[in-house]
Parts: structure tokens; C-alpha cells; sequence
């Protein structure tokens, strides 16, 4: 897409990991959030079948904040730092050269019937800003 000279142009990654929970996929683009896109670079990251088990041990619980879902949602995110660190590293870049993360997590629950949906890996603020030294634009789904 052409640059537009009217609008900054950021350093953006995005984070996505899917409902086969097989691993996290990163993208790194220039955009100026409107309608110029740029891809630098990807990295897949897959997850191991241990932790795709434990994953799995998640699906549908209700009780999301039991001692193994948040220790499973704690996981999902030092993987998710390690992608953007391999991403930024096999590019020559630094964290403060990033000006927005976005990130889904990885859903566990969605229940329409209740109007329940929920993801794992919901940053909790300034402890998980300082581990990646950027801002984080964190899409949370959380409903009910």
C-alpha cells in the first residue's frame, strides 16, 4: 500500500495464536493505522506437545482463575515475550524501537449461550509493560 505523508508511520507486532493451539505466530509491520501496511518480517514459534496438553486442560473451565489456568496463562505469556525477542533480534531491533504490541491470547472459554468468552494470557499491566519494555495493546475478550 502507498505511504501516506500525512500520517506517522508506527513499528507495530502482532501476536496470534489459533484455535489448533499448535503455537504463536508474530507479524512485524510499518503502518500508519489507516491504510498504509508494510510487512517486515514473521515468526512462527510452535508449542511443544506438553504445553499444548495443558492448554487443552484449560478449555472450558469456569473457574479461570485456578492456581494451574493462571500458571498456564503465565507460560502463554513468556512465550509470547520470546517470540517478540526472537522476532526483534533476527531484525536488528530493539524493544523501544516498537511502538505498539497487539496480542489476543489464546481463548478458552466462549460460551454464546451465556454470553461468556474469555482468553488465557491476559496481561496484568506494569508487570508485564517492564518485562517487555513497550507498550502492549492487549485485545482482552472478556464478557460475564
Amino acid at each position: 500500500m502507498k505511504k501516506s505523508s500525512e500520517n506517522k508511520i508506527y513499528t507495530a507486532i502482532g501476536l496470534m495464536s489459533g484455535t489448533a493451539m499448535d503455537g504463536i505466530d508474530a507479524a512485524l509491520i510499518e503502518t500508519d493505522g489507516v491504510d498504509y501496511i508494510k510487512p517486515i518480517a514473521f515468526e512462527t514459534e510452535i508449542h511443544d506437545a506438553s504445553f499444548r496438553t495443558e492448554l487443552k486442560r484449560c478449555l472450558n473451565r469456569t473457574d479461570r482463575h485456578a492456581n494451574d489456568i493462571r500458571a498456564v496463562e503465565r507460560e502463554f505469556t513468556a512465550r509470547q515475550i520470546k517470540i517478540i525477542d526472537k522476532l526483534l533480534l533476527n531484525n536488528n531491533m530493539l524493544r523501544n524501537d516498537v511502538d505498539v504490541i497487539g496480542f489476543h491470547g489464546q481463548t478458552t472459554h466462549h460460551d454464546p449461550s451465556d454470553g461468556s468468552d474469555w482468553s488465557s494470557s491476559s496481561v496484568k499491566g506494569p508487570r508485564s509493560r517492564d518485562q517487555s519494555e513497550g507498550p502492549l495493546d492487549p485485545f482482552l475478550r472478556m464478557r460475564g
